[in-house]
């Protein structure tokens, strides 16, 4: 049976490209990226009363890494539906080759363009700025008195605009060129509709931007500035922070680690479970006792009727939240071998990667599952860490086997914020053999890494915490500077890291037109 799709609600051409309008329009990442953006505003978030507004540190660079996660799942869907990978979109007073149209909104036929020539301007000249000074290596502030270094987080704050990039205990210098490239190309494209600026497309609102396949050829764009300046730097030596540490597995007969669908694993969704007890008796420290283990993460399309918290908005109309098709997976947990060389415990950070065999060579396509905090005694360690507790998605009323409950504020907006659950795998594909992915775990030194306590409700990958970004390293760490060589080949030779092969299946039949 062929699940049908969200019809009624918009139509996308192409037709080829309506295949990815089941996870463009999922209702919950949507949610997900009006919360970063509620979380995240350009003159920063919420405070209390008679407290200055002021962006968080490291807001520029947050907001590359992870709408360039957004991307790295949306080409890794794309390539699934065999489709090719998304293109930027740079020109800026060309034609729009999809067409989208969403009920309610301005449609814009395929195409259609920015028609304003005074807009197709401000965005060249916009660009060129960021792109010069990533050759110029700085900024130069409006009044004169100098430059500032480019770096993730300046560029990001440029190219969003946003009001304030330094520490929190620094005055904000002189202006920097905040002309929004990024907000203004939305609003270009959201009026470059048949109602113009007076109905414009779902471009121009954070609670439906995403849905637009235009969406993501624009972040392309603007992602391409990222690497950019990221490809202009020296790779990283990955023996600088690595866990002293070694894996016996040889990544093939032996991997260092195992998967297994928490349904296989008795009184799993107990509260308090002990799953690291579980997996020693069950599996054995090094993993050689068999027991439930799978090489296969299992995904399925459902049917349901789901619930928002959207505050401050009317954008989303209720009827949208009955009946939405929308995709989910089997809850699974990691198991991880490895072994601790010092004989003293120690600290380390746990950083789980995912990746479509046919992109593993692109660094920009891996796919960050979770960042987690272990405590190594000496000598051979067993970690488990249920797919519940993962450091990117929203934890807000999960429940799943391993979900941890949040003894904090439910009203709190930081609470709403991150990656949905039900997407932190990408579908797969609906065929006996699934779809191959390559899984990396890389542990490094938690001492160099820590930054304060993570603090927030939600999630500390994509929407970090209050203050200071709870990890020292550059986010998207190791993938966050180019290899000198072949990425699998480096990533499998680096000092406490390991790699091992595994599928993923979709159960079910895809959305109608997918």
């Amino acid at each position: 049976m062929i699940l049908p799709s969200n019809a009624g609600i918009s139509v996308t051409t192409p037709p080829e490209e309506a295949r990815l309008d089941w996870y463009r329009e999922d209702p919950l990442a949507n949610d997900h990226h009006h919360h970063w953006h509620v979380v995240y505003p350009r003159n920063g978030p919420p405070t209390p009363p008679r407290m200055p507004r002021r962006t968080q540190p490291r807001q520029g660079e947050l907001f590359f890494y992870m709408h360039q996660q957004m991307l790295a799942r949306y080409d890794t869907e794309r390539t699934i539906a065999g489709l090719e990978r998304c293109k930027p979109f740079d020109a800026y007073g060309g034609p729009i080759t999809e067409g989208y149209e969403l009920e309610g909104y301005g449609p814009r036929p395929a195409g259609s363009a920015i028609v304003d020539a005074r807009t197709v301007e401000a965005l060249q000249a916009s660009h060129d700025t960021a792109a010069g000074a990533l050759v110029d290596g700085g900024f130069d502030l409006l009044d004169g008195s100098g430059t500032v270094s480019v770096d993730e987080n300046v560029l990001g704050c440029v190219v969003e605009s946003s009001d304030w990039y330094g520490s929190p205990d620094a005055n904000r210098p002189a202006e920097l060129p905040y002309d929004n490239f990024h907000g203004s190309g939305h609003v270009g494209i959201a009026s470059a509709s048949q109602g113009g600026r007076r109905s414009p497309g779902p471009m121009i609102y954070v609670e439906t931007a995403i849905r637009d396949p235009i969406f993501y050829r624009w972040h392309r764009h603007i992602d391409d500035l990222y690497a950019s300046y990221q490809d202009a730097q020296a790779p990283t030596d990955f023996a600088e922070y690595a866990a002293d540490v070694s894996f016996a597995g040889d990544g093939a007969g032996t991997p260092d680690v195992a998967l297994c669908l928490a349904g296989d694993i008795p009184g799993a969704d107990q509260p308090g479970f002990d799953f690291a007890a579980w997996g020693s008796e069950e599996l054995g420290v090094d993993l050689d006792r068999g027991g439930p283990v799978s090489d296969e993460l299992l995904t399925g399309f459902a049917i349901s009727n789901l619930a928002l918290a959207t505050p401050n908005s009317e954008l989303i109309p209720d009827a949208w939240l009955q009946n939405v098709v929308h995709l989910t997976h089997e809850p699974f947990v990691f198991f991880i071998r490895v072994e601790n060389r010092r004989p003293e415990p120690q600290d380390v950070t746990a950083r789980i990667f995912l990746v479509h065999a046919e992109l593993a060579e692109d660094r920009r396509q891996w796919i960050e599952l979770d960042k987690f905090h272990a405590t190594l005694k000496p000598g051979a360690n067993l970690l488990a860490r249920p797919d519940a507790r993962s450091s990117v998605v929203k934890r807000k009323g999960l429940d799943a086997p391993g979900a941890e409950p949040q003894a904090v504020d439910g009203a709190d907006v930081w609470c709403d914020c991150g990656w949905p659950y039900s997407l932190l795998l990408p579908s797969g594909e609906s065929t006996p053999q699934g779809t191959p992915f390559k899984l990396l775990v890389a542990l490094t030194d938690w001492k160099q890494d820590r930054v304060g306590e993570p603090d927030t409700c939600g999630s500390m990958s994509f929407c970090g915490a209050r203050g200071e970004y709870p990890d020292a390293r550059r986010m998207g760490y190791p993938f966050d500077r180019p290899f000198d060589g072949s990425v699998e080949a480096m990533l499998a030779a680096a000092p406490g890291m390991t790699m091992r092969d595994v599928r993923i299946r979709c159960t079910t039949q895809r959305p109608q037109g997918a």
